[in-house]
């Protein structure tokens, strides 16, 4: 029997841990787990999402999963998972300016299965919680918001489990700060957060009814020179989820070029 789990859970189990690695430097990120298309049908492509900066550069990259049973539960377990020449897998933003990358989940999960016999425990993001600019009008300029990440490469490492904070929007996410598709928020954001999902819970006269839905994700925590040191300034930039929606047609063209590495 498949367990009952509480929102927390489930968002708690959309994000994986990225380390990338180069020639002269290792660096942490966070990515999610992003489906297009209908699940039910099998008609669908599981992909990651992060920030491109995050794998810029990068040679390999290793992914850490926590593994589940035969019914989709989680075993408690989990594994780490090396992707070599990880530049041939990205599939960029259709706009280099925005800072987002998706690499397919597929060929990573049959592996598992083929190699090691193993599944991955994930619950998926999707299209249908980005919410549309009339669902963005019934929101207050200033309201909580959750992300979800590894703040310095941080995790719980005995269950691998992301770092979950809260913080307020500091601009208004119904409104394009500085004319782009982005929106900041007040909260610690450190290296490591890059690629975090940033979520909002619905309320109804002012109570939440929690129904989550994607603000964004975040790209990266503007910052202050104290004393000749780069400071975090505890506030983040935040792309527009709707800008998945453009990464979306992007990652559909790839599949019809090469559906082997999607399907």
């Amino acid at each position: 029997m498949k367990a009952s789990l509480k929102p927390g859970q489930v968002l708690s189990s959309t994000t994986v841990r990225i380390e990338a690695n180069s020639k002269s430097i290792t660096k942490a990120g966070t990515g999610f787990f992003y489906s297009i298309g209908d699940k039910d049908k099998s008609e669908y492509v599981s992909v990651i999402i992060t920030n491109y900066h995050v794998l810029e550069g990068a040679e390999n990259i290793y992914l850490v999963f926590t593994l589940s049973d035969k019914l989709g539960n989680s075993t408690g377990n989990f594994t780490k998972y090396k992707v070599n020449d990880i530049q041939t897998a990205i599939v960029r933003h259709p706009d280099p300016a925005v800072d987002l990358c998706a690499i397919s989940l597929y060929p990573i999960v049959e592996d598992m299965r083929t190699k090691y016999s193993q599944e991955i425990y994930t619950h998926y993001i999707t299209k249908s919680i980005i919410p549309s600019s009339l669902v963005l009008q019934q929101m207050d300029s200033i309201e909580e918001i959750i992300m979800i990440g590894y703040p310095n490469g941080l995790w719980d490492e005995q269950n691998n489990l992301p770092i979950c904070r809260k913080g307020i929007t500091a601009t208004s996410p119904q409104i394009d700060y500085n004319g782009k598709q982005e929106f900041l928020i007040d909260a610690a954001c450190f290296p490591g957060s890059s690629g975090s999902p940033v979520f909002y819970s619905m309320k109804a006269d002012g109570n939440m009814i929690g129904e989550i839905i994607l603000l964004g994700i975040l790209s990266k925590g503007p910052k202050m020179t104290f004393k000749n040191l780069s400071v975090p300034i505890n506030l983040g930039l935040v792309i527009k989820a709707s800008r998945l929606i453009e990464l979306e047609a992007e990652i559909i063209k790839m599949v019809e070029f090469d559906a082997q590495k999607f399907t």
